[in-house]
This record gives structure tokens, sequence and C-alpha cells, in this order.
């Protein structure tokens, strides 16, 4: 049976009959996925682990009430950028030591050498591209060159076309180039 057969199968038990397997099922086909996206957005693990039962919560609430789901990998990813959203609209700002060396900025080791500073140097400046770039500019790179999926997956994540989807990531790919060359 393909996937998107059975996803509307799974879809079908899921409205008709509120059934929480057919939901374990379909999560767990989008679940990796769906959390190296919230893992890539968010600055902590725990604040994606929380991203992550938000978005399964509110997508088994959604899938519940609507019977008319195309895609059901787009509304994971949907509400998923919705949750990332409001995460960031009411977080409070603060940094702590171990926070930073978590993400491996280590400020009281001087033994890095010149090869691990300016790696370091290019990838906050990678980072600092990224954030610059809107948030399905920055989704469509991290699905495509990161996670390596076909394009053909991201329209499905999407809900777009794949011509659609192919020229979305050129764009993305050709503005983050023109945001980063200035800077090297």
């Amino acid at each position: 049976m393909s996937r998107n057969v059975r996803d509307q199968f799974l879809l079908h038990r899921i409205h008709t009959q509120k059934d929480r397997e057919a939901f374990d099922q379909l999560a767990q086909n989008y679940q990796g996925t769906l959390y190296r996206l919230l893992r890539s957005k968010l600055p902590t693990d725990q604040d994606a682990d929380d991203a992550l039962s938000t978005t399964l919560f509110r997508t088994w609430d959604y899938l519940t009430r609507t019977a008319d789901i195309e895609h059901v990998g787009g509304l994971f990813f949907t509400v998923g950028r919705s949750v990332i959203a409001e995460f960031y609209r009411t977080r409070k700002e603060s940094v702590s030591i171990e926070s930073m060396q978590e993400a491996g900025l280590d400020i009281a080791s001087t033994k890095q050498g010149k090869e691990a500073t300016v790696a370091s140097a290019e990838i906050r400046l990678v980072t600092e591209c990224m954030d610059e770039l809107d948030g399905e500019e920055r989704t469509l790179i991290l699905l495509r060159h990161v996670e390596g999926h076909s394009i053909r997956v991201i329209a499905q994540k999407v809900g777009k076309s794949e011509g659609a989807t192919r020229v979305a990531i050129h764009r993305a790919m050709k503005k983050l180039r023109n945001l980063f060359e200035p800077r090297v």
C-alpha cells in the first residue's frame, strides 16, 4: 500500500473513530523529520521536545475535527512551524553559559586552534545568514541540503507542486549565497 493511501486510511480512522493507534502510526512516519526541524529551529533539546509534544497534540486535535486533509505531512510541518513561531513570540531572551557550551561555544577554553576558530566563525556566519531568510526559505534549505530530502518529499511537506518547490529552493539558495558572499 503506498504511503499516501495508507495515510488517508489512517486519517479516516482518526476522524471517524478517534483511533489513537492510527494517529500513533501516522505520527511515527513524520516524527523523526519533524523533530529534526524543531531541533534546528529551537535553542535546546528540551524546547524541541516540548514543541514536538505540542505539535502532536494540536495535530491530533485538528485531525479529529477535520476530515479533508490532502497531505498529512504538510499538516504536521505547518503545525510545527506555528509552534516555533509561537515559541519565539512568547519567550524571554536569556543565555546561560551552559547553553553556550551545549552549542559548542567553549568560552573558557584557550586550546582551540586557528582551524576551530575559523570553523566556528563560519558556522556563526552561516547561522546569521540563515536567520535573515524567512521561515519558509530556511525550512526549504534545511529539508533539501541538511536532511537530504527529495524535491517530491519536500513538496508534499510544504504543500506545493514539485516545480514550485524546486524554484523556491533555488531562490532561497541564491538569496543565502547573496547574503553570505559579501561577508566572507
